[in-house]
């Protein structure tokens, strides 16, 4: 016969502590702390990330335009930088994909590509997604 008191495993499920933070409801004394005590958060380099030649050597022309507009607009940390050029990768697949001539392709061959297309268009958005580039927080001055 169970005695009194709180049953294990009941009541609301707590929330994750990604979406305190993510809507500003986080506090430190309720909430605990964002990291363990056995991790350890990585220090930034702080410098800013230029990208090497043989960065460029395997990619598209467009992509390295736009790689060379994203870095005349924004600063990039390491991470980021992999990214940027991971984008200017998917960029010139996407254009290499999107300037063949469908006029004498049977439609298997016309889906084919239009499937690919928006492959590297999910892709791409993909990418630019996880670099979360903003305008007022990293625009060189």
């Amino acid at each position: 016969m169970p005695s009194g008191g709180a049953r294990r495993n009941a009541g609301r499920k707590m929330k994750p502590l990604a979406d305190h933070v993510r809507r500003g409801s986080y506090r430190r004394d309720r909430h605990g702390p964002l990291l363990p005590a056995n991790v350890l958060a990585m220090p930034s380099a702080g410098a800013e990330w230029v990208p090497r030649a043989e960065d460029f050597d395997m990619m598209a022309p467009v992509g390295r335009v736009f790689v060379e507009q994203m870095l005349g607009t924004y600063n990039f940390t390491l991470r980021e930088g992999y990214l940027l050029i991971e984008c200017g990768h998917a960029a010139g697949r996407l254009a290499e994909n999107r300037g063949i001539s469908r006029e004498n392709l049977t439609p298997q061959e016309i889906g084919m590509f239009e499937r690919r297309e928006l492959a590297w268009s999910k892709q791409l958005g993909s990418l630019l997604k996880q670099l979360k580039v903003s305008a007022d927080a990293s625009e060189k001055s």
